[in-house]
């Protein structure tokens, strides 16, 4: 099986029909067309429309399409799931996630359109959502998790927690981890609002990057750059990812259990790393 790892998630929304398409041109890793917050309600309909025609009508290549729902106990949540029948897409989005229940009554809402095999992806954004995430990663058919760190701060009554300093987040966004893998989803951090702060923007990846993540949700195509570069493998990482891989090649050919490179043990974690770095890039 090929691994692509998915760095960039682009939020698109449902109702621009302009964006819609320029995201077809842009290097994310995945899009994310909204039916939820970016959409006021009077638009609902429009939005389910111009997605369902854009995913149908442009050619997105290899990027992972998903769409982000409205919440089943909203008026919008059910029409949302009857609108995609049909549609190519990668996996649904449901936001506020708070139990594995409800996403158990996703499940059954989507078997019963014949989409039951769409993967499902689930925003962690409440304090109940923290507390229950491994419950919550545990559900059947669940793909990744979406931290939304935006409600989360503003629930946690966090201040400025969308910039620089996200001291008060930090338990909640380590639980999450946390909880993806130990049952081997991936996990993507949430989004940056100040798309024109770079260089706070470039220090927040990294910070996801150090806690474990695997890549980050987008509002702006001025953010799709960074974040590969910061989520992906440099050419120098590639390298030494090929010279594990050989090494533990030629040790396990002699017998050994272990492998050295540039003076550091080598162990099978390692190689299962080091495979998945050069997969993503070949």
């Amino acid at each position: 099986m090929n691994y692509r790892k998915i760095r960039s998630v682009l939020y698109v929304p449902g109702d621009n029909e302009k964006a819609l398409k320029k995201a077809s041109m842009l290097p994310c890793d995945a899009v994310m067309f909204d039916l939820e917050d970016s959409i006021a309600d009077e638009k609902k309909e429009l939005a389910r429309i111009l997605v369902k025609q854009g995913i149908n009508d442009y050619d997105y290549g290899s990027r992972t399409l998903i769409v982000r729902i409205n919440r089943l106990d909203s008026p919008w949540g059910e029409e949302d799931i009857r609108s995609l029948t049909g549609t190519d897409i990668n996996a649904i989005c449901i936001p506020k996630v708070e139990s594995a229940k409800e996403l158990e009554l996703i499940r059954s809402k989507l078997a019963k359109q014949s989409n039951e095999r769409i993967p499902i992806w689930a925003m962690i954004e409440t304090p109940k959502g923290i507390i229950d995430v491994v419950d919550i990663a545990s559900a059947q058919g669940l793909g990744a998790i979406v931290v939304g760190t935006t409600d989360l701060s503003h629930r946690l009554r966090l201040r400025n927690a969308s910039g620089g300093n996200r001291a008060g987040l930090y338990y909640s966004l380590s639980r999450c981890v946390l909880a993806a893998r130990l049952i081997g989803i991936e996990i993507f951090d949430g989004v940056f609002l100040d798309f024109s702060d770079k260089e706070s923007f470039i220090a927040q990846c990294e910070d996801a990057k150090n806690l474990g993540f695997d890549g980050k949700t987008l509002i702006h195509p001025a953010q799709i750059e960074i974040t590969n570069k910061v989520f992906g493998a440099s050419s120098e990482e590639v390298e030494r990812a090929r010279k594990i891989i050989s090494a533990w090649e030629e040790a396990t050919a002699m017998g050994k259990a272990v492998a050295v490179v540039d003076n550091q043990l080598i162990e099978l974690m390692h190689i299962e790393e080091a495979k998945q770095i050069v997969e993503s890039h070949s």
